[in-house]
């Protein structure tokens, strides 16, 4: 029997045994069954020559009934089942673990028990959630493990694709990516995949000799052979022709593509036909959303004055940064006055701290060294001297201050703290990253959200539970504010200022 007629045979079971009245999308189910989407597409013709289907130009094909009329657009299990599963795609409910008691949902949706038991029914008929026991649990009814106790039988493997050898150890060691590092590596073990180190080919160099696991990737693939799950690609320092090229050979092998753009360099993507296959996958995080989501929480505190420290030299993205945070202020009304001035005293960048030693304490150390300075008062006196950077700030009477990432709010932090500026009484702070160093910071941070993504890029490979793909192919991570105490009340646009 056609494959695509079997895809068709599916459908009509599904369609009779649930309560939806659309079809899922040709992408959601050429990822469910496995298949081409002109596979699948083929499946929808055939079900709509038999009158079970009507399909719509653009949109998800609507289900006929026995009487031949179409099902109702939308009842409220349609609405808690798509609520629940797009919690689901999203990580918010985890794979392996269970949902929350019954209770939670029914005041959370003010519903009848009934409708609920439905919803959760058609859940578990697509797989995505099973019975264990008496509780939900999150993942197909045999949990999809990978572990192969023969060690004769190798386990599935999925490539990491690198530039260079060091790329990986340096994405581990990156307090930018080490959460989605830690998430992304913690599930694959879980799951008993292997990661496998490819190096890309159509750049050689000859002291880029490949190890025992870190072979080109086209050789890596044939030799994995069945056992290869997908690519996760990990060199940033793509252009966008050599992500097409990268992405343009490993298509031939019909396993997902995943994309994480670190440094969220989106505009090299090209979105020519090739990209635009469901099986590429972008992961990245919305630096625009965590911009405007830092200064509308500011904003909202009555900050009317703010200063943006910069450094020098200027790098590409903190420039960025930069100009995102201007867009974003002339967008609130009202909005904040935004002060921007760049450090370049010698007070910055200190970050030769002993094994054992304070942060705090060091920094202190080395400004001291700087100043020649004897007593904390003195080194105080001098400090806001010869840093006419910051001092401007206070001069200007800002208010609040946002520091581009976490490791220069640190310094920041620290300047303002010998200055005897006390945050958040006589300045607030936030800034960007939750980088693990900052936990022990009082610092309100922007948190990307990459732990999530983490996690939701190794169920692509896994393929256990719904992805939250969008159009575009792409993954944005949920960014959300880390408040550590440092943003106090400020005293907004009046004439207090003046």
């Amino acid at each position: 029997m056609a494959r695509y007629i079997r895809i068709a045979d599916e459908l009509m079971a599904l369609s009779a045994e649930g309560t939806a009245a659309r079809l899922p999308s040709i992408h959601e189910l050429s990822i469910r069954f496995k298949a081409a989407p002109a596979t699948v597409f083929r499946a929808l013709h055939l079900l709509a020559d038999r009158g079970r289907i009507r399909l719509r130009k653009g949109k998800c094909a609507v289900i006929i009934d026995k009487n031949g009329q179409e099902m109702p657009e939308s009842t409220a299990c349609d609405a808690i089942y798509a609520s629940i599963k797009a919690d689901i795609s999203k990580g918010s409910y985890r794979s392996g673990y269970p949902l929350p008691k019954f209770g939670f949902f029914l005041a959370q949706y003010h519903i009848a028990s009934g409708t609920l038991h439905a919803a959760l029914r058609k859940l578990s008929l697509e797989k995505i959630i099973h019975k264990s026991g008496k509780r939900w649990v999150v993942g197909p009814g045999s949990p999809r493990t990978f572990l192969h106790r023969a060690s004769a039988i190798p386990p599935p493997a999925v490539m990491l694709l690198v530039r260079t050898k060091s790329d990986w150890r340096d994405f581990f060691n990156n307090t930018h990516t080490a959460a989605f590092a830690q998430s992304f590596n913690q599930e694959m073990v879980r799951f008993g995949i292997q990661m496998r180190i490819g190096l890309l080919d159509h750049f050689p160099d000859p002291s880029n000799t490949p190890g025992e696991d870190e072979i080109r990737y086209g050789d890596l693939v044939r030799t994995l052979k069945d056992h290869y799950q997908g690519t996760m690609i990990i060199a940033n320092d793509l252009s966008g022709r050599e992500l097409d090229t990268a992405y343009e050979q490993l298509a031939r092998f019909d396993k997902p593509v995943v994309f994480f753009d670190a440094a969220n360099r989106g505009a090299i993507l090209s979105h020519r036909r090739p990209m635009r296959r469901c099986k590429f996958v972008r992961l990245f995080f919305d630096e625009q959303q965590a911009v405007e989501l830092a200064l509308a929480y500011l904003t909202a505190n009555n900050h009317a004055r703010i200063a943006v420290p910069r450094r020098f030299p200027p790098v590409d993205w903190m420039e960025r940064r930069c100009a995102l945070l201007q867009a974003a202020a002339q967008r609130l009304s009202p909005g904040p006055e935004l002060l921007f001035a760049q450090l370049t005293e010698p007070f910055w960048n200190l970050r030769d701290v002993p094994a054992g030693e304070d942060l705090f304490s060091a920094y202190e150390k080395n400004v001291r060294k700087i100043l020649r300075a004897g007593n904390k008062r003195e080194c105080r006196t001098l400090l806001i001297e010869k840093t006419p950077s910051m001092r401007g700030f206070l001069d200007r009477r800002a208010t609040a201050l946002i520091g581009l990432n976490d490791r220069l709010a640190q310094e920041e932090y620290f300047w303002l703290r010998l200055a005897g500026i006390a945050v958040p009484d006589t300045l607030s702070m936030v800034s960007f990253d939750n980088i693990p160093e900052s936990i022990a910071m009082p610092i309100s941070t922007m948190d990307f959200g990459f732990g999530q993504l983490g996690y939701l890029a190794a169920h692509i490979f896994i393929g256990d539970i719904p992805s939250a793909v969008d159009r575009r192919g792409s993954i944005a991570g949920p960014c959300t504010l880390i408040d550590r105490g440092s943003a106090g009340h400020g005293p907004g646009n009046s004439s207090d200022h003046h």
